[in-house]
């Protein structure tokens, strides 16, 4: 088995994490979708079900399990899994930044 252009060079490892839209390895990518999905797991806790956000939480909370399922469970994963798989978890970042609450005006 070879080492693929991501992959880290005799053990050595990035202490730098990508921002978005950079490309991210996919070890650091299967990290940050299991970190985003708990924090909307958290967020949507918060939430009442009737809150028009709970929805939109819960369904993303649903695309990151699915998507962490995903790279955690293939041996292979293809460039286009992964560009999708980067899309959501940025997209459910911007999203849950906006819906976290913010504390109360003094």
């Amino acid at each position: 088995m070879t080492a693929g252009p991501e992959a880290p060079h005799c053990g050595q490892q990035s202490a730098r994490i990508p921002v978005i839209g950079e490309r991210m390895p996919r070890q650091v990518l299967v990290a940050e979708t299991l970190s985003t999905w708990r924090e909307a797991e958290r967020l949507l806790e918060t939430l009442p079900p009737s809150s028009p956000d709970h929805e939109t939480v819960q369904r993303i909370t649903l695309e990151l399990r699915e998507t962490y399922a995903t790279l955690s469970e293939a041996s292979e994963v293809s460039k286009a899994l992964l560009d999708q798989s980067r899309k959501t978890v940025q997209d459910a970042e911007v999203l849950l930044a906006r819906l976290k609450p913010r504390p109360p005006r003094p």
